[in-house]
This record gives structure tokens, C-alpha cells and sequence, in this order.
């Protein structure tokens, strides 16, 4: 069972979905990750157009990265530097990745607690005809204007759980652990072990943390056939089927 699109970017997607926010819901600002390739970076809609926006929930698109013929698409909450370790962050640059109150990522540790992300999350999935993905990668990082293109690059770990509806848990899988930072993950079967987890993390101060929930979007090729279980989605579908479910963690 998959849900395919007629896009072939994540650009295309971001456009598309934006114009759809843009009509229903309130202008939102399209950013890629990379501006100088921007049809083959990842894009954003985020609600501000303050630059970098690490303290706010967005939606992003990109590519996933087991399967170049998919587009991955969801909610991307971002996990920033504890004030404790504000004097290792001196730069302008490295103010910016100081959290304070005013970070979604906060907001998100209480409705995990307080089990919203979970009732969405599994309502949601009852119409789905595919699975919904969690991501969650993370390590440290330097100060930016410290940048020492011969130092060793840091380390980081990358899993990804996939929430099954039928067995009412995730399932884990570890895609890479170089940090040995984030690896209670691959244990994690409940949204209450994943809360536990993600409160962990925040306990530390030094660790960058990025946090998705997605769909897959398979790219939709001449061939292929669509039905109940194969569905063809446009991106009205994509906000009013999964993204719109999101948008308070984005305002």
C-alpha cells in the first residue's frame, strides 16, 4: 500500500502545498536547505521569515534517503543547544543555535507528555494506506564561525521508527550510530518510551536533535496503476489528508 504524487521534486511539492496553505490557512514562507541547488535540496515552509529558523515547527519535504524515487513529507522540530552551554557558542551565528522558551521543540516534549502527538498520530494513521515514519537524528556541533574545514567532521546518529497501526507500536531501525548518542532508540516500542527518550536528550545540553514525522510519497511514473490501497494524491491531499493534522506545531 502507497500513496504516489505527481511531483518529482521537493521543490515542486513545497510550491504546491504552499499554494494550497497559502489559500486555506495563512501565507507561509518556502525555504531550501540548499539555495544554490535548490532542485535538489530540501524545502520548508516555515512561518516566519526570520533566517535561520531553528526555533520553529515547519514542514518540510525532501528526499528519502533509501529510495530516491520517493519524497518524504511531514512536521520538522529541531532540538537546539541548552543556555548551560551558551560560553562554548560565543559567534552571532553561535547565539542562534541557543535555545530558549520559545523553541517548538519544548512545546513538542509537553504534548508528547501530555499525549496529543499520540491521539493524532494514531488517528491519523486509521485513513492512511501507508505507514507514518518518525525520524530522529542528532550529535554534536561546533560553533559555526569555529568552522575548520580540515578538523574532523562530528559524528552523528540517524534512526528511524515506523509507527505500525495493525501491532500499535513502532518498529525501530537503526540507520547509523557513529555518535553512540541516540542509541535507546532502537528500543523504543511506545509513544511513552519515545517521550522518555526525547526527555533525555533535552537533558542534555550539548546535543543538536532534528525530529520528523512524515509519509512517503512515492513518485508517480506513467506505469503505475492507482486504487484504494494505491492512492494518487495531489497537494490538497497532502494538507488536508496528513500535513494539516500538524499545523500547531508550526503556530
Amino acid at each position: 500500500m502507497n500513496i504516489y504524487c505527481p511531483f518529482r521534486t521537493p521543490r515542486e511539492v513545497c510550491y504546491s502545498v504552499g499554494d494550497v496553505v497559502d489559500r486555506k490557512v495563512v501565507k507561509l514562507v518556502r525555504r531550501p536547505w540548499n539555495q544554490y541547488e535548490p532542485d535538489i535540496s530540501s524545502w520548508w515552509l516555515t512561518p516566519s521569515s526570520d533566517w535561520p529558523a531553528y526555533r520553529y515547527g515547519k514542514f518540510y519535504f525532501d528526499w528519502d534517503w533509501s529510495d530516491k524515487d520517493t519524497i518524504l513529507c511531514g512536521l520538522y522540530i529541531e532540538k537546539g543547544i541548552d543556555p548551560k552551554a551558551r560560553t562554548a557558542y560565543p559567534s552571532e551565528k553561535g547565539t542562534r543555535l541557543i535555545m530558549d522558551s520559545n523553541w517548538t521543540w519544548y512545546r513538542l516534549l509537553q504534548d508528547f507528555q501530555n499525549h496529543s502527538i499520540e491521539r493524532i498520530v494514531k488517528n491519523v494513521a486509521h485513513s492512511l494506506p501507508s505507514s507514518i515514519k518518525f525520524r530522529i537524528d542528532g550529535g554534536y556541533i561546533p560553533d559555526p564561525a569555529s568552522f575548520d574545514p580540515y578538523a574532523p567532521r562530528f559524528s552523528w546518529d540517524l534512526y528511524q521508527l515506523l509507527w505500525q497501526q495493525k501491532s500499535n507500536e513502532f518498529k525501530a531501525m537503526k540507520v547509523k550510530s557513529e555518535a553512540n548518542l541516540l542509541n535507546e532508540l532502537v528500543e523504543v516500542k511506545t509513544f511513552n518510551d519515545l517521550y522518555l527518550s526525547l526527555k533525555k536528550f533535552n537533558e542534555s545540553a550539548w546535543i543538536w536533535v532534528d525530529f520528523f514525522i512524515s509519509i512517503k510519497l512515492r513518485i508517480a511514473q506513467e506505469k503505475d496503476k492507482f486504487s484504494e490501497s494505491n492512492q494518487l494524491w495531489g497537494a490538497s491531499d497532502i494538507w488536508d489528508k496528513f500535513l494539516c493534522h500538524f499545523l500547531a506545531w508550526v503556530f
